[in-house]
């Protein structure tokens, strides 16, 4: 697969998206309180700080998948508890069940330093990286060869993801 022109073309370019999309959402929840980053969803659903938690723990499978490591560690679970789940909204809710009773000081350390680690271990990619398949990264992924670019996985859960979440993070706030 080929990147398009709306992919960013080299680590550069991916790194000032992840770089700007970064921005956007920290202008948005820089000026909240502790109570408006706390304060339930709609209908008691996630909070902003539940947003920012999930969004540090699949920036966290990302470093692992970029490591090698087998992606159902980054998110606290064994291979049996991983398989088990039946899709990515069970996942969903399994990350945000081990992270509702973390405290906010907690969530925003580890949101800051995960995003850190990503950034540190994307700069170290080199330009050809981004177009190896995810199965490069993850060759004993017992789910099968993954042979989509790595550079789709990781817009999809930095930039891309981020902007996913903005508006629900809107509507926590909207309440």
């Amino acid at each position: 697969m080929r990147p398009d022109e709306t992919q960013p073309r080299n680590t550069e370019e991916l790194l000032a998206r992840i770089a700007d999309g970064w921005a956007i959402l920290h202008q948005r929840i820089a000026p909240l309180s502790s109570a408006q980053l706390t304060a339930s969803g709609p209908d008691g659903g996630w909070a902003v700080k539940d947003h920012l938690a999930h969004l540090a723990t699949w920036e966290g499978m990302l470093i692992a998948l970029l490591e090698g490591k087998p992606i159902h560690t980054a998110f606290g679970m064994s291979r049996a508890e991983y398989d088990a789940l039946e899709s990515t909204d069970a996942l969903n809710a399994v990350i945000a069940e081990q992270h509702k009773d973390r405290s906010l000081d907690d969530v925003m350390r580890r949101f800051e330093e995960t995003h850190d680690q990503l950034v540190a271990k994307i700069s170290a990619l080199a330009n050809e990286d981004l177009s190896k398949p995810i199965t490069f990264f993850q060759p004993d992924d017992p789910d099968g060869p993954d042979e989509r670019p790595v550079l789709v996985k990781i817009i999809g859960d930095t930039y891309g993801h981020y902007a996913e979440h903005l508006p629900w993070i809107e509507a926590v706030l909207a309440g």
